[in-house]
């Protein structure tokens, strides 16, 4: 079995549609329903571990990550635009166990 295949998912129906967030360990059964009804682009370091678990012909795959380049391109856009979150009413979610030893 390949490395370590556990990881942190979101799915979205549209950009800014978050469906269900969750930690998870990847196998063969990890998305089969979905993407026997969708076509999904897989992004970030956890779309490496998943393609090796699927051959779905609606499985795609995001080569680009967030790099800290593209990050701080639309961060200094929304700054330029005076857009920014408001993070006092936000609570987070935490989808892992948290340990703190």
């Amino acid at each position: 079995m390949p490395g370590d295949q556990k990881l942190y998912s979101t799915v979205f129906g549209t950009i800014n549609e978050r469906l269900f967030p969750c930690a998870m360990i990847l196998d063969k059964h990890s998305f089969v329903t979905e993407l026997q009804a969708n076509k999904i682009i897989f992004s970030g370091s956890g779309a490496d571990k998943f393609s090796e678990f699927t051959t779905s012909e609606n499985a795609f795959y995001c080569e680009t990550g967030n790099t800290i380049k593209a990050l701080t391109l639309l961060s200094y856009k929304k700054f330029a635009q005076n857009i920014f979150s408001d993070f006092h009413s936000v609570s987070p979610v935490y989808v892992k166990d948290f340990y703190n030893g």
